[in-house]
């Protein structure tokens, strides 16, 4: 079985120059992510939701509550791939609360 793990959805908050507010979509491989910082690193979701919401232009946003983990699974049966996803919103996740605000 192979598990794909993406957060899709919109970050809001202040930019630094001009100092406005915006948004900006976003789409982010949380599996690569967690791979890639491994548990050494900080690999939980609470710690790539904040490397999200304070990196580039925004520092200090927030993910809007629209936002959703898409988790796909993928395995092999009887030769056949079956593939199924389910989208959670973000708001589930209570570790990460203080990182959502109102779309």
């Amino acid at each position: 079985m192979h598990i794909t793990t993406i957060l899709r959805g919109t970050i809001k908050g202040t930019i630094w120059m001009p100092a406005i507010e915006c948004t900006k979509d976003i789409t982010v491989n949380l599996t690569r992510e967690r791979d890639r910082l491994g548990p050494s690193r900080g690999g939980s979701l609470r710690h790539m939701i904040c490397s999200i919401v304070s990196d580039g232009d925004f520092r200090s946003c927030a993910l809007t509550d629209d936002t959703v983990v898409e988790v796909t699974t993928a395995r092999n049966r009887g030769g056949a791939l079956c593939t199924r996803t389910r989208y959670i919103p973000i708001t589930r996740f209570t570790s990460v609360a203080d990182c959502i605000t109102e779309a």
